[in-house]
């Protein structure tokens, strides 16, 4: 196991037994949502969706700011993250 540093110094764990030639066991990919709060209405976020051989998975209302969860979506599958580790990566990297 080895571990990405990010902006804020957080950590993300990822699998180092895979080969660069081999294709990814997981995609994952932005999901657009639309969320609600009783106080703003109807907000636009995004969630991530995870999606492999074995799984399908999505981590609801993880940002309002498409960049951000773009950003984490490159990390995640350039380093391709166990999909166990989803929610504790994605808590580790947002403020």
């Amino acid at each position: 196991m080895h571990a990405v540093g990010n902006k804020s110094d957080n950590i993300i764990a990822y699998d180092e037994n895979f080969s660069e030639k081999e294709p990814p066991k997981w995609l994952y990919t932005i999901v657009p949502e639309t969320g609600f709060n009783p106080d703003l209405g109807e907000y636009n976020t995004y969630g991530i969706k995870v999606t492999g051989v074995d799984c399908e998975q999505i981590l609801h209302d993880v940002s309002v700011c498409n960049e951000a969860v773009s950003e984490i979506v490159r990390l995640f599958n350039k380093h391709r993250l166990c999909p166990v580790h989803l929610t504790d990566a994605v808590e580790d990297i947002l403020p």
